[in-house]
């Protein structure tokens, strides 16, 4: 939190009094704090810091307050981040004329271990000046995580390059940006970055690249910075700003500070650390003030004929000031008078107003009265009459209506029973008209089954015929081969003699994987071998099994008088056995 604000007397050690500008100051710093307003529930609603949170103080009860008596006024929510961070630093924002009782609140707060506590009483100002630091409504809102310039004195602010928006600057209401880093940097491009018309940007080097201050410079920017200031009319807001680097923005803030409030260096750099926690060293700032007065003399600090003529103009600013004040005191307390005249004036003749209007009005309200119990009695005299002929109206209309009602009641039993005869009729209708749609679903449902039982039946046929197709096949040198579905199937033989008889070995068969798959194997197998078959059969040749598996084999029973028989070894020589006219014979 710094050491902003003023102390609030010995017994209150550690606790401060935060002005407008503390406050601002204090929320740039990021430091685990907790801001608690205590004012009245409509204050807080109408105008609170955001993220701060609400805990109002009752306005009868005068007890101490203790933390666990705080801890009750908060909600859950406000009472879990309360806990987390009540060591740290707390800001109470109360109301003035209840100080001594939120004091005592601050000094409780410091005693149970919070680092430091100040207190803050002029809400609305804040709001005026930083509105937009401010929430409305029960909502406490989000913390500011922004970091605004620093609020050096009044309409004089500072930061670093870089770090401020547009519309931050909006925000500030800043008139005058001065630059303190030189006009292009290493790329090219301006360091201040700024998208208002109406902003005015100077660029000022109290520096050269060696680090030495300009006298003459940094005489002239503080010159220029309170004449600014000193105007009447609109003062403008002015921003300082340059690099992590460059010392000319503190170096100026100081100068003006020493200046403004006649401190030393070292009382304006505390003055400052209040402001930004990312000043360059002490020593070197102080050591440049120092050298800059061993050469220049001391022009910060204002001469004694200055402060005296300052003293002077202040003392005639709020002479001025009463005197406006006083005259316009009394211009009001003339103006209040006359009003008060002015209002008994018309009482008075309100009052006359209102016994004249009474008389009035009670003779009115007399002629009333009597007019009114004539109309009365002619009212009653009428209304007499008038019952006398309603009874016999009465009546004779109750005589009617049991006649009608006699026989609406004979009429509805009538319509009842037809209506009760037509929809047994209908029932009747409906039920064979349900039985006839029932029958005509069944019969339906039946023809779409056997319909897609036909279906399924020449789909299944139509698949089978599909897996049992094999196309022409032809002969390619010593294979019989086709091609299916982009695959080649093929049987391959070999020709040679036994005993002067042709003999054709199926020796390979190959059927590709994939249509093994598909359930072709049988198909084709039986394919190629029959046609092998047929054509050994026009040829004369004898065939001879090697590769055909014995399911295929079983298939072609018609061929078995040119098909070798089974294999005989006998004394390590193969024979093959063939009955023929003439007699069996052997073949090795």
């Amino acid at each position: 939190m710094g050491k902003g604000g003023a102390r609030l007397g010995k017994p209150h050690k550690g606790s401060l009094l935060f002005s407008t500008r503390n406050l601002y100051n204090f929320l740039q710093f990021k430091v685990q704090q907790v801001i608690v307003d205590t004012r009245p529930e409509e204050e807080y609603i109408k105008a609170h810091i955001k993220g701060s949170l609400e805990a109002t103080l009752p306005l009868n009860d005068e007890n101490p307050v203790t933390l666990d008596a705080l801890r009750n006024l908060l909600d859950e929510k406000s009472k879990k981040e309360f806990e987390e961070k009540r060591n740290g630093h707390i800001v109470i924002v109360g109301l003035k004329e209840r100080r001594k009782r939120v004091m005592e609140l601050c000094e409780t707060l410091v005693k149970e271990g919070a680092r430091r506590v100040a207190y803050f009483e002029d809400m609305d100002k804040f709001m005026s000046k930083y509105g937009f630091l401010c929430g409305t409504g029960k909502d406490p809102g989000e913390s500011n995580k922004e970091k605004f310039p620093g609020e050096v004195a009044p309409g004089l602010y500072l930061a670093k390059t870089g770090e401020c928006t547009d519309e931050h600057l909006r925000k500030l209401h800043i008139t005058h940006v001065v630059n303190m880093d030189d006009q292009k940097d290493e790329g090219g491009k301006e360091e201040v970055k700024v998208n208002m018309p109406t902003l005015k940007i100077e660029n000022v080097k109290i520096e050269d690249d060696d680090g030495n201050v300009h006298t003459g410079s940094a005489r002239k920017v503080v010159e220029d910075i309170e004449g600014k200031r000193k105007e009447e009319k609109s003062p403008p807001k002015i921003l300082l700003v340059g690099g992590a680097k460059n010392f000319g923005p503190a170096l100026t803030a100081l100068m003006v500070l020493m200046r403004e409030k006649n401190l030393s260096a070292e009382e304006a750099y505390e003055e400052l650390r209040k402001i930004r926690d990312d000043l360059p060293s002490r020593e070197k700032l102080l050591k440049k003030i120092k050298k800059l007065m061993e050469k220049e003399g001391n022009f910060i600090h204002k001469k004694k004929e200055e402060i005296e003529k300052e003293a002077k103009d202040e003392v005639e600013k709020k002479k001025g000031e009463a005197e406006k004040k006083a005259k316009e005191e009394a211009e009001k307390k003339a103006k209040e008078e006359a009003e008060k005249k002015a209002k008994e004036e018309a009482e008075k003749r309100a009052k006359e107003e209102a016994e004249k209007k009474a008389k009035e009005e009670a003779e009115k309200r007399a002629r009333e009265e009597a007019e009114k119990k004539a109309r009365e009695e002619a009212e009653r005299k009428a209304r007499e009459e008038a019952e006398k002929k309603a009874k016999e109206e009465a009546e004779r209309l109750k005589l009617e209506a049991e006649e009608k009602k006699k026989k609406e009641e004979e009429d509805k039993r009538r319509r009842e029973e037809e209506a009760r005869i037509e929809a047994e009729r209908r029932a009747k209708e409906e039920a064979a008209r349900k039985l006839r749609e029932e029958e005509e679903r069944k019969r339906r449902e039946e023809e779409e089954k056997l319909r897609k039982e036909e279906e399924k039946k020449k789909a299944i046929e139509a698949k089978e015929r599909e897996r049992l197709f094999v196309p022409e096949i032809l002969l390619k040198g010593n294979k019989f081969t086709f091609q299916l579905h982009d695959r080649e199937c093929y049987l391959k033989f070999t020709l040679f003699k036994i005993d002067g008889n042709e003999v054709m070995d199926l020796n390979h068969i190959e059927v590709p994987h994939q249509l093994d798959l598909e359930g072709r194997r049988d198909p084709i197998e039986n394919g190629l071998c029959k046609h092998a078959f047929e054509f050994a059969r026009t040829k004369n040749y004898l065939i001879k099994t090697s590769c055909v598996r014995p399911k295929v084999l079983a298939n072609l029973e018609g061929f078995s008088d040119i098909i070798l028989p089974d294999v005989v070894n006998s004394g390590g020589n193969t024979y093959y056995q063939y009955s023929r006219p003439g007699g069996t014979h052997g073949y090795s």
